[in-house]
């Protein structure tokens, strides 16, 4: 082989070594590409997306009468939840791109993203076994996931074991897809005190609700929105809870880091309320149309039981039908009409005797010639008794007993000023301002006087027209069954004023006191202040109180108890208004009241809409709710029960056939309305107050072995 050749070779050697030097070169490469190279780039992205964290929302607080009875709870529920954020990036590993819509509802067509679509494919096998129901709503379902996708969305609220048992066992696992428990609200009574507790329900903006943890926050699933619920919101809700976990770049939960931030349920609001007492009337009141009544102990202020006729089932409210219905109703079930304002009628003359005896307006002897009438500004004033030629001589006491309104027209014209005495005593007293009772619609109520007409109406002046009106509880007094059976109680109790107190105590989640500060308060509550009065002009108003219900000739006769004395004073007030397109007059009868009358424990003011007269209508139920409560004390009493919703009525009307086509202003703190849904023409009229002495005897039951009827308030026991 020549020289040449040989190197020929050598050459051919080399460059077949350099290929298969070069072709495994770039194998290797490829191999370090497919191995480090994307471990490295892998590892770069999931540390990107290595920690989440999860929030929990909290469970609400539960609201309990003054005994610890739950009157709002809390139950479990496991819904299912997506998380479209996570499904979204499923869907796009799945099928490399995400379904679009185009928007051509604009001028410039705009894309976005199918999210029905993305849902329906990915938890086609849970439709399966969720059912036909299981349908979503795909404007909700957009809307989510343009606003808050980054939020948990419920897509099947109260799944069953058996529907949790088969999702678990049929389904593939999908990031993003969550069986949750959540504890939900639940009201055990039903429509019992619902005008107290309220109701909850989703915020309308749910932005505008956030509850916060250290540097996190979540939106509010569920706000209050009445009653103590949407007053005491705060305290209700719960601290929400956050875990730390660990994912890969699909969302897939590799392990917890930090779960030491559980949930927490919110605080437990104790009511004053004595749900026995609460049901005891409610039971009374069942077959009143509308009305509204309060008992109250008139040692503290505390709010015993607080009904509102018709009424609502707040376990229903998150039905749209329902609430609709409701808002519908003519009897206005949602209208709370224990604290709204009302024209009093007779029950606000013990007001204004009080004032005269204090300002000296009139002492203990001043009596009144009562014909039947009496002039004022050249006006003719009718008493009930016109048609029976009058009263005759009528002394404070007996004023109160037979509700003589030629009494208190003549107060009315004694002093000039008289307006700004009766200004001065009804706001020591409470009256024109809210008690602060947390439960909202709360209406201020009017005791006019000449600054307040000034105010009110430039074109009218104060008079001793309106002056006269104002002594009978007419023209623009408005005052609220609450603030009536407030200024009851200070009469009982010998001019001591409390306010008015809905809220026993707040306790947070461990049983610790967070309001009010001292526990002392707890059962002394609020005194505001003791009235200026002498007491022997209180007992006076007491006593003419008392004799209307237990002397022959009173007006009250029919609340009167054989074994109990019941102190009280009746009162009626017909006014105007349109109702379902009909002018009709309507008579709000009234019974204000204290017993028993020797040792006094208990308050209670009681309105008919559309009853007879205060004494026929009115002192009957009060009675009633006086024998079950005095039975109570001896541990007569029925089970608490589960109520259903009263849904009152329109009867106790009366037609109109022609009505003045003018309507009147309507006053400042009032609402223009009978109901929430009717508009109101206020100028009441006199009504009768006739004495009635056809008195039904009904002796309280005392079982063998139980001690002597005490006057003690219910708050000291528990049976």
């Amino acid at each position: 082989m020549s020289n040449v050749s040989f190197i020929f070779l050598k050459l051919r050697l080399l460059l077949v070594s350099l290929v298969i030097m070069a072709g495994i070169s770039a194998l290797l490469g490829r191999l370090h590409h497919l191995t480090l190279g994307t471990e490295r780039r892998t590892t770069a992205r999931e540390a990107v997306f290595w920690q989440r964290t999860l929030m929990t929302p909290p469970a609400r607080g539960i609201i309990t009468d003054r005994w610890g009875m739950a009157v709002a709870d809390v139950e479990p529920r496991i819904d299912l939840d997506i998380s479209l954020v996570d499904l979204k990036t499923n869907y796009r590993q799945r099928f490399n791109k995400l379904p679009m819509l185009v928007d051509t509802e604009n001028d410039q067509a705009s894309e976005r993203v199918d999210i029905e679509q993305v849902v329906n494919t990915l938890l086609a096998d849970y439709f399966k076994i969720m059912g036909p129901d299981a349908k979503l709503d795909r404007a909700t379902l957009e809307r989510h996931d343009q606003i808050r996708d980054n939020i948990p969305f419920t897509i099947r609220r109260g799944l069953t074991f058996e529907e949790v048992a088969e999702i678990s066992e049929k389904t593939p696992v999908i990031a993003g897809v969550n069986i949750v428990p959540r504890a939900v609200r639940f009201y055990p009574f039903g429509a019992s005190a619902s005008h107290i507790v309220g109701y909850v329900g989703e915020p309308p903006r749910r932005a505008d609700h956030l509850l916060r943890r250290g540097p996190h926050t979540i939106e509010a699933e569920i706000i209050g929105r009445s009653g103590v619920e949407r007053t005491l919101d705060g305290q209700l809700q719960g601290l929400p809870g956050y875990r730390t976990v660990e994912v890969d770049y699909l969302g897939n939960i590799r392990r917890v880091i930090d779960d030491s931030y559980k949930a927490t349920i919110g605080n437990t609001v104790f009511l004053t309320i004595d749900m026995r007492i609460q049901q005891i009337v409610e039971r009374v009141m069942a077959g009143v149309g509308r009305g509204a009544c309060v008992v109250m102990d008139v040692n503290n202020g505390d709010i015993l039981a607080m009904v509102s006729v018709p009424n609502y089932d707040p376990n229903k409210m998150g039905d749209p039908v329902t609430l609709s219905q409701l808002k519908e109703n003519p009897a206005a079930p949602l209208f709370n009409r224990a604290v709204a304002a009302y024209a009093p009628g007779s029950v606000f003359k013990p007001v204004v005797a009080l004032t005269a005896l204090h300002y000296n307006v009139i002492d203990r002897n001043f009596t009144v010639n009562n014909p039947g009438f009496l002039m004022v500004a050249n006006r003719q004033k009718k008493c009930w008794s016109f048609d029976r030629g009058g009263l005759g001589k009528v002394d404070l006491i007996t004023s109160i007993q037979k509700s003589c309104n030629v009494y208190y027209y003549t107060i009315a014209t004694l002093r000039p000023d008289i307006d700004i005495m009766l200004h001065e005593l009804t706001d020591l007293l409470g009256f024109s301002q809210r008690t602060g009772i947390p439960v909202g619609g709360e209406e201020p109520g009017i005791v006019p006087w000449r600054d307040w007409l000034k105010n009110f109406s430039r074109r009218d002046r104060w008079s001793v027209g309106h002056m006269a009106n104002t002594a009978i509880g007419q023209g623009y007094t408005k005052v609220t069954p609450l603030q009536m059976a407030s200024f009851t109680a200070s009469l009982a109790n010998g001019g001591f004023v409390f306010r008015p107190r809905l809220i026993h105590k707040i306790e947070d989640p461990w049983g610790n006191l967070v309001w009010p500060e001292e526990s002392e308060m707890i059962e002394k509550g609020e005194l505001v202040r003791e009235l200026p009065v002498a007491l022997w002009k209180i007992n006076m108003i007491k006593e003419g109180m008392r004799r209307a219900v237990n002397v022959s000739g009173g007006t009250a006769g029919r609340a009167r108890l054989p074994n109990v004395e019941i102190a009280g004073k009746t009162g009626t007030a017909q006014f105007t208004t349109r109702i379902e397109g009909r002018t009709v007059k309507v008579n709000r009868t009234w019974f204000i009241s204290f017993a028993p009358f020797d040792r006094p424990a208990y308050s209670i003011t009681l309105v008919v809409e559309g009853g007879e007269s205060g004494g026929r209508t009115a002192a009957p139920l009060v009675r009633e709710i006086y024998r079950q409560i005095f039975e109570l004390e001896q541990g007569i009493w029925q089970p608490l029960a589960y109520f259903h919703p009263y849904q009152g009525h329109l009867r106790g009307v009366t037609d109109i056939a022609s009505f003045p086509q003018t309507t009147p202003q309507t006053a400042a703190g009032t609402t223009p309305r009978a109901n929430a849904s009717q508009n109101t023409i206020e100028e009441p009229t006199p009504v009768n107050e006739m004495p009635d002495d056809d008195v039904v005897e009904q002796q309280i039951r005392v079982p063998d072995t139980a001690p002597v009827r005490r006057a003690t308030p219910v708050r000291r026991g528990r049976t």
